[in-house]
């Protein structure tokens, strides 16, 4: 997200990871995008801002994504 603040960019991430996913969920990569592509045009930007940022984490495999505990 060129031109905008990396701590609003952080927020806006983090935030939309949180609306996606409930606490305790696990998530298929593809039902992530689906969802993810609910708010915003670049799914794999926000999955991987998330999982950079600790907001989510990505199994092993890289086949399912959960939120991590705050």
């Amino acid at each position: 997200m060129p031109g905008l603040p990396v701590r609003w960019v952080d927020d806006v991430v983090a935030a939309v990871a949180r609306r996606v996913v409930r606490p305790g969920e696990a998530v298929a990569e593809s039902a992530l995008n689906e969802r993810l592509r609910m708010f915003v045009l670049d799914a794999a930007f926000f999955r991987r801002h998330a999982v950079d940022m600790g907001v989510l984490r990505r199994a092993p495999d890289g086949t399912r994504y959960e939120l991590t505990e705050d």
